[in-house]
This record gives structure tokens, C-alpha cells and sequence, in this order.
């Protein structure tokens, strides 16, 4: 597909300047149909002076690609010295973007750069020089940093970028961006909840104060009422003893190497994150800008406080939208584009919206419904019993094959692990292996299969990584949070929108490209209530895929 050696050009970056390799990119590629489409729309989009461009782009559709075109029209018809900027949601799509566009200037964390002069991470040189009063000559994360600051085109996920603009927004303003670009933007109302978001409990408070004043705060935090309680205990006695403990700690780490400081710097760095979101939350709070939730619950026996704003709109529209001219957002599943809008702080009115087909091969992605029982909350154990026996029958079928099982929850995965943890082919994913799940399952030529709650979104099982999944449990958000019975309560829509997002995120991990094929297995009777109540803003190309199979026949 292209021609060119990108990353050769790369690499002569003295020699020829990135707007020619931006070109040189951009001509070497034949355009889909649909990305021929996005650039007539996109047009008069811009000349309407509306704000936000959405853009549903079913996978496949070429959104990387989309992304470059748009930049490059905006620079001939809207302005020719403007800046983008460019998010993703995880670094593995970074990664991709970086791959096939190496010229855009990139930006991770400090940990992901290498300190030649103390054979370690940045963020751990940038300690060790400042207890020396010293500088590297040439830090890699400075350069990246300055060259994404100071780029036409820069590049960076949706944490890095989160960071500057809700706990450092001068950085932001620095930049003096004109066009936001957001890849996967589906994702981010939740993933700037969960940014924002924090915890209180014993297992954190005890990194930084004394046992005795540990034990004294558990008798204390969660007998409190409400969260007005909670914010005045907050003030008067956790960011004092923050304080307190940050203070001491920066004068002690300059003793400290090795081992030991990786580990100061990266409690450190805990400690200081969870300083600013209790600041960011209070300030927001006491302002009545955003609604925010204390739920207090036990979650593997710890007891805590989780404490999350109801709503992101407005964090959004203040934080985010007001530092653009324009905003580009591009996403295969926007799904209802009034709620989204909603969801994410952006007047509809100041919206134009495009909505393209997904273009592989019906017969290359078949959804076999077999509603073998309704995986609610009182039928879920005998459910589980009668799909005991079908999932036999679909590993014998796909032996040989890797694939996923999407479980719903941990529960569920707890019953695979009881029930079949003796078939070595499974892979049990949790949070704090997710990753190395991944990996075993990718470099292993066994016909492994992944087994996780939540790998609906951020995995691309391409290909022979992916040529078959089980869906147990639709993926209704679970109303034993107090945010989500609360957003449930008051905007019905949104849960029906966020259990369809999910399932046809899951849908998408094995199908990757038009040549890609694979089978989705439903087994959760709970798919039909969804097709009868709010099959409206399910995708065509989903529903036109479901091949319902009559179970009491096969038996």
C-alpha cells in the first residue's frame, strides 16, 4: 500500500521538514470510497462555521488515514498555519499511528524514556538530578515534550493529554492548538470520569501516616453520612497529612538510590496524583460546576469511599472543547448522536455528523444467537449451568482456533475458572495482568483463548488471534454502583447506550479488516430484550450479521 519508506524519510528529519513528508504520506495512498466520502463532507462542515465534526467510522473505515486528510484540508481552506492535535485512546494505538505516521511529533509519559545517563527511566533521571543540582545534556522526554509542544502535527493518548488539561492547563494554552482530533471517542466521557476519579480508603492512607492515626481514621472516614462530611474531613486532616508527608519525603529521597528510590519516586508520584484530584474535586464541588457521587462499598474486602462526578459534560466543555477552534471526533460506534452529544458537553446544534457503512463481508462476520437463558440477577446460576454443556461444544468445535470469551463480570469469570480452569487453552485476564494476558495469548502457537470481563474495547485480536467469540452476559453496566444507578435513574438512555456500546465494541475485536473473518457466539437470552427496546441504535451492519439459533431444536 505505501511505496515510500516513511521511517527511512523519518530519519532525514534535518534534511526535510515535516510538512513535505506530510504530503510525500499523504499521495502515496489509493482512497476508499468512504474516505472520499468524509472529504466532500467535511467541506462544507468546516464552512459552517459549526465547532464539532462527528464522524461515525465503522472499523476498517480508515479513521488514521481520515484524521490526515481532514489536517490537510483545514490547512488549505481554514488556515494554513493552524496546529492539530491528535489523541488515542491507549498507547498500542499510538503506537499504530506512530508506525504508519512516523513525522508526527509524539509524546508518552517519562517513564516510557530511557535515561542513558543514570540507566534508568526519565522520570527517575529527573530526580536524581534534581538531588544533585544537575541536567542531562540531552533528555529524550524534554525533546519529545518540546517537539510535540511546538509541532504542527502532535500526537499523544488521552492520559497524558488529560493530564495538562484539567491539572496543568497552562501547558495546553502554551501549545495554542487549533484543531482537536480524538480517535475512539467513544471512550472519552468515561475514561476522563475515571481520571478524575479517586479513592479513599485504609490500604491508601496507610502509605503515608502512622499506624495509630491509620486505625484512628478507619473508626472515623466510614462512619461519616454524606459527602459534605467527607469533603470537611478531607480539608481538615487528609491533604494537611498529604502535606505533611510529601514535604518529608522530598527531603529524604535525595539520600535515597537505587531500588529504594524507584520506589520513593513512584509512591511519590501516587501521593501527588491523589493530591490533585482531591483538589480538583473540592474546587469543583464547593462550585456546584459538576454533580459528584460518594459511594462507600467493599471491593475485595477493603472498605472505601469512591468518589466520581456524575456527569463529565462539563468538565469536558470547560477543560477540553474551549482550548479548539475545532474538534474532530471519530469513533465506529457514536451510535445515537443526540445522546452523545449530551454525554459529552457539545450543543448538537453546533454539530455536523457523518455516518459512513461498514464495508466487510456479511458472510465474513456472522453473529450466532443461541439464547440458551436469561443471565439476570436471580436466573444467572441456572443459566449458567445450561451453558455449561454449549461451551464444551463450541471448544471441540474450534479446536485449533484462538479466541475470547467476553464473561460480563469477574463472577462469571470466577465459574469459567471453576468450571473449566483444567483446559489449558483458557487465558484468565485480570486487571493486573491484562496486559501480559495479552501478550502470552499473541505469542503463543497454541490455540489459546482469552478469558476477561472487560476486553470489549482496546485489543485488536486480528486475523488467527481471533477467529471466534463467546459473549456469556450482555454488558449492562452494573447497578451496584452508585453512579451508574444514579445515571440510570436519571437518563434511562444512557444505560441502554452504554450495554449496546459495549457489545458492539466486542463485536469488532475479531474483525479487523474486510479479508479478516471470524465467528460471534451469543449465549445470554438477554440479547433479545436489547433487539426488541433498543434495536434502533443498533447498527445495521450488526443486526443484518445475527443468525438466530433455535436451542430447544438442537438439544
Amino acid at each position: 500500500m505505501n511505496k515510500i519508506d516513511k521511517k527511512k524519510l523519518f530519519n532525514k528529519r534535518k534534511l526535510i521538514t515535516s510538512d513535505l513528508l506530510f504530503e510525500a504520506v499523504l499521495e502515496d495512498y489509493d482512497l476508499r470510497d468512504g474516505q472520499k466520502k468524509v472529504v466532500e463532507w467535511a467541506k462544507p462542515a468546516f464552512a459552517s462555521g459549526k465547532k464539532f465534526l462527528v464522524l461515525e467510522v465503522p472499523t476498517g473505515g480508515g479513521k488514521s488515514l481520515i484524521s490526515l486528510l481532514l489536517m490537510k484540508h483545514y490547512l488549505a481552506h481554514v488556515n494554513p498555519k493552524a496546529k492539530f492535535d491528535l489523541l488515542t485512546l491507549t498507547k498500542n494505538l499510538q503506537s499504530q499511528y506512530m508506525d504508519e505516521f512516523p513525522f508526527m511529533n509524539n509524546l508518552w509519559g517519562k517513564s516510557n524514556y530511557t535515561c542513558d545517563k543514570h540507566n534508568n527511566t526519565c522520570d527517575y533521571g529527573k530526580v536524581c538530578n534534581n538531588n544533585k543540582g544537575e541536567t542531562c545534556e540531552e533528555c529524550p522526554h524534554a525533546t519529545a515534550f518540546e517537539r510535540w509542544k511546538d509541532g504542527k502535527i502532535s500526537l499523544t493518548n488521552f492520559h497524558i493529554h488529560g493530564l495538562y488539561s484539567i491539572f496543568m492547563p497552562a501547558i495546553i494554552k502554551q501549545r495554542s492548538s487549533n484543531m482537536l482530533i480524538v480517535d475512539e471517542c467513544h471512550t472519552l466521557e468515561q475514561t476522563v470520569n475515571s481520571f478524575v476519579s479517586f479513592n479513599i480508603s485504609k490500604k491508601q492512607w496507610s502509605k503515608f501516616v502512622s499506624s495509630d492515626k491509620s486505625n484512628k481514621w478507619e473508626q472515623e472516614v466510614f462512619i461519616l453520612k454524606d459527602i459534605i462530611q467527607l469533603v470537611d474531613w478531607m480539608k481538615k486532616e487528609y491533604i494537611v497529612n498529604i502535606d505533611n508527608f510529601l514535604a518529608k519525603n522530598n527531603g529524604s529521597i535525595k539520600l535515597l538510590k537505587g531500588k529504594e528510590l524507584e520506589k520513593q519516586i513512584k509512591l511519590n508520584s501516587e501521593i501527588s496524583g491523589l493530591k490533585s484530584s482531591i483538589q480538583n474535586f473540592i474546587e469543583s464541588y464547593e462550585s456546584g460546576k459538576t454533580d459528584w457521587i460518594a459511594d462507600k462499598k467493599i471491593a475485595k474486602g477493603t472498605t472505601m469511599w469512591d468518589i466520581q462526578p456524575l456527569w463529565t459534560d462539563k468538565i469536558l466543555k470547560e477543560k477540553l472543547w474551549s482550548n479548539y477552534n475545532h474538534v474532530v471526533l471519530m469513533s465506529g460506534s457514536i451510535l445515537d448522536p443526540h445522546l452523545f452529544c449530551e454525554l459529552n458537553g457539545i450543543d448538537i446544534n453546533d454539530v455536523s455528523y457523518i455516518k459512513l457503512n461498514m464495508n466487510f463481508p456479511l458472510s465474513n462476520r456472522p453473529i450466532y444467537y443461541m439464547p440458551i437463558g436469561k443471565m439476570s440477577y436471580n436466573n444467572k446460576e441456572k443459566c449458567w449451568q445450561d451453558m455449561k454443556p454449549y461451551i464444551e461444544k463450541i471448544l471441540k468445535k474450534y479446536e485449533g482456533k484462538k479466541g475470547i470469551f467476553h464473561c460480563g463480570n469477574f463472577e462469571i469469570q470466577d465459574w469459567l475458572i471453576r468450571d473449566f480452569g483444567k483446559n489449558k487453552r483458557f487465558i484468565f485476564a485480570t486487571s493486573e495482568n491484562r496486559q501480559e494476558s495479552i501478550d502470552k495469548h499473541m505469542n503463543s502457537k497454541e490455540d489459546t483463548i482469552l478469558v476477561s470481563p472487560s476486553m470489549a474495547q482496546g485489543i485488536d485480536l486480528k486475523d488467527d488471534f481471533g477467529r471466534f467469540q463467546v459473549i456469556i452476559k450482555m454488558p449492562y453496566p452494573s447497578l451496584a454502583s452508585k453512579v451508574n444507578k444514579t445515571r440510570f435513574e436519571k437518563n434511562p438512555k444512557w444505560y441502554s447506550w452504554a450495554t449496546i456500546l459495549d457489545l458492539v465494541q466486542s463485536y469488532g475485536r475479531i474483525i479487523r479488516s474486510d479479508m479478516d473473518y471470524g465467528d460471534t457466539i451469543i449465549l445470554d437470552e438477554c440479547f433479545s430484550d436489547i433487539m426488541r427496546n433498543s434495536s434502533n441504535i443498533l447498527p445495521k451492519y450488526f443486526k443484518d450479521a445475527v443468525k438466530k439459533i433455535d436451542i430447544k431444536n438442537k438439544k
